[in-house]
């Protein structure tokens, strides 16, 4: 099976404290025991480098230690997808053709 990580599963997986830690957590080791194959898009890693550098998370994370995160648990791990604007415009206009409506984590 293909997984694709976004930024909130990234997160989730990689902060104890957020709701979803267990779920995420157990996906990404999916990844990392290479059970399924685990994918992550560029835009999703620089997005949570900026979330663990900028946000009020405590303790606070370094910029070293958030790369020493992302490196040790993702970069290394997960095949990387590189997107563009033709990718982005691509996505959009494939997710209108298929009508999918993103749903929250908390309406599951």
């Amino acid at each position: 099976m293909k997984v694709l990580f976004d930024t909130s599963v990234l997160i989730a997986a990689l902060l104890n404290a957020r709701p979803r830690h267990l779920i995420a957590i157990k996906c990404l080791g999916k990844a990392n025991e290479k059970t399924i194959d685990g994918y992550g898009c560029t835009h999703a890693h620089s997005e949570s480098y900026s979330i663990f550098t900028l946000f009020s998370i405590y303790p606070k994370i370094s910029p070293s230690a958030a790369k020493t995160l992302l490196f040790q648990n993702i970069l290394n791990n997960l095949k990387i997808i590189e997107l563009d604007g033709e990718n982005y415009k691509n996505i959009i206009e494939g997710l209108e053709k298929i009508a999918l409506v993103v749903v929250p984590p908390t309406m599951h």
